[in-house]
């Protein structure tokens, strides 16, 4: 089951980045065929503002999902919730700022952005493209955010909907733009429309009742907060590095390149989020599964994680930028007539292709650190590899072959960032089998096992008695809970696998310091055990007999539907024999 809501999640992180990829190439194309060099250089120099906006929904989306992971893996859900309005009503007090940005100093902006010696024709382009921007951050910023978090609800089928509808009107404004010979102005103005329709969308999820949580205002909680951005502070690196990082190439091209150059590298830009959309879907997979699986102490399940990661990262991004490399020159003519652009561009994405396996890596890499909640480990990888080997690397071919060798840069620092994570993993991998402090590292004693039948949960009722006697917990204590564990694991099937399809039903006992946790997680149609109970507490006390025992013997009972699932966890205080 885990390999299936692996793939689930990178489906849906791979078809949002995909479609915002798709809308990226047809906006690019437009203004690359029917506007001109100079709004085709603007429309990169306006990169670090779309940077900006992904900077600010990849700090709360990805924070956000960690900590909520964690909170709902110990059953913390009023906690969550509070930290969900928090989030919502920064990101309303930023928008708002953004947006008197625009009104008042869009110009100021824009010479941040393109520097003193800027073309009077590429300004007014960058003018008109970036203030319309500006105006719509509330719903570019929220698009990405929910399409980070709302994975963890299971969102997809709204995401989807919302992905169809953002492709169609971007379509169609394209369209109009062309036939009304529209400028950069009106192509800002229909991104922001897209935006802000793909968001409303996703928003009835919350709006129907289909979430755990509501996207509501609320006085900020600073200890709530203070913890997301703990969690997003990879993020904030990562984000960082991406206004950075386009500054630093754009000046670069202007010295040793062309103004053929900086189109090309709009080019690329643009078509490279295809691959790169199935690189995000991966570290999205990556992000949530780790966030849970630290929650709950399952080392097997983190295990299970870095399988996937390399599998999907070095044969399926492989596949899709060998395909890329086969499909490129028909691409770039769809953008430009221009020979030498065309030919810029062919190596500028054929360089930045060679490097996408190696890129996958290196950001599940920062994903996972991010998710176990080593945020330092994390940053330390986003700084390296999208700071000093960029730039480092960027200066130096730069110097020496110049506007391809800025293209050729792109490629070379995820593969020199790949090795050095794969020599830093085989020297820690040394230190730890010196290191007696590790071998000697605390193992939470826990039983595993797939459940489809009533005759398996019984089975499983006994083997959990057997693991409580083995780990010290007395008979009475332990009877209880193999009691429970039953009942658990027989109110799943009797209430999921009678609609006559095949479902999985995964269980989990662990025992971390003083308490016993039992974990179920089910694929079948949603069922709120919690809300349920509160519902017959009172009526006749001798129906639902298998959730008044549940509730009766344990300490604490939760529910949650996180990743579509029913997901239960159930506590227990317990005494163990003191060595």
């Amino acid at each position: 089951m885990d390999r299936k809501i692996f793939r689930r999640i990178v489906i849906a992180g791979f078809l949002n980045y995909f479609v915002i990829s798709i809308t990226g190439i047809i906006d690019c194309a437009v203004i690359g065929r029917f506007m001109g060099s100079a709004e085709l250089s603007a429309y990169n120099l306006a990169d670090p503002v779309f940077s900006f906006f992904a900077l600010l929904s990849s700090i709360f989306g990805t924070g956000l999902s960690v900590v909520v992971s964690k909170d709902l893996s110990i059953g913390a859900k009023d906690r969550a919730d509070k930290t969900v309005k928090t989030v919502i009503t920064l990101i309303v007090a930023i928008s708002a700022i953004s947006a008197l940005i625009g009104i008042f100093i869009p110009k100021s902006i824009n010479r941040l952005l393109g520097g003193a010696d800027f073309d009077p024709d590429v300004f007014k382009a960058a003018t008109d493209y970036i203030q319309p921007l500006l105006l719509s951050a509330l719903p570019m910023i929220m698009y990405d955010f929910l399409c980070t978090f709302s994975v963890l609800e299971g969102a997809d089928k709204y995401m989807q909907i919302s992905s169809v509808v953002m492709f169609v009107t971007n379509v169609i404004s394209d369209v109009i733009i062309v036939l009304t010979g529209s400028g950069m102005l009106w192509l800002s103005i229909s991104n922001g429309i897209c935006y802000t329709l793909g968001t409303l969308i996703i928003c009835l999820f919350y709006f129907r009742g289909k979430s755990m949580f509501r996207l509501q205002l609320c006085r900020p909680d600073m200890k709530l907060l203070i913890r997301v951005l703990k969690s997003g502070i990879p993020m904030i690196v990562k984000g960082l590095c991406g206004i950075l990082w386009p500054l630093s190439v754009n000046r670069l091209m202007l010295r040793y390149g062309s103004v053929q150059g900086l189109a090309a590298l709009s080019i690329q830009n643009a078509i490279h989020y295809l691959p790169v959309a199935f690189c995000q879907g991966i570290s999205n997979a990556t992000l949530i599964l780790t966030g849970i699986y630290s929650g709950e102490q399952d080392r097997e399940g983190l295990r299970k994680v870095n399988r996937y990661i390399l599998r999907w990262s070095l044969i399926g991004v492989t596949a899709v930028a060998l395909f890329m490399i086969l499909i490129s020159n028909p691409l770039i003519v769809l953008f430009t007539d221009d020979p030498e652009v065309q030919s810029l561009s062919a190596s500028a994405l054929r360089l930045y292709l060679i490097g996408t396996p190696f890129l996958s890596l290196n950001i599940c890499a920062a994903a996972y650190f991010q998710g176990i909640g080593r945020n330092v480990a994390s940053s330390l990888v986003i700084f390296v590899n999208h700071i000093f080997l960029s730039i480092s690397s960027a200066i130096l071919l730069a110097w020496q072959f110049g506007t391809r060798g800025i293209f050729a840069s792109y490629g070379v620092c995820e593969i020199v960032m790949t090795g050095l994570l794969l020599l830093l993993i085989l020297f820690i991998g040394f230190i730890r089998r010196r290191s007696r402090e590790y071998t000697e590292r605390k193992v939470y004693p826990e039983i595993r096992s797939g459940i489809s039948s009533i005759e398996e949960a019984v089975s499983m009722s006994e083997k959990v008695f057997t693991f409580c006697r083995e780990n010290g917990i007395d008979v009475k204590t332990a009877n209880h809970i193999a009691l429970c564990t039953e009942e658990l694991a027989a109110n799943s099937i009797e209430h999921g696998f009678n609609d006559g399809k095949e479902h999985n039903l995964e269980f989990r006992s662990v025992i971390i310091d003083d308490i016993l946790y039992l974990r179920l997680r089910d694929d079948c149609r949603r069922f709120d055990l919690v809300e349920r109970y509160n519902i017959i507490r009172p009526q006749d006390p001798t129906k639902n007999i298998g959730l008044r025992i549940i509730f009766g013997i344990a300490d604490d009972v939760s529910y949650s539907s996180a990743l579509n699932m029913n997901n239960v966890c159930v506590k227990y205080s317990i005494k163990l024999p003191q060595d």
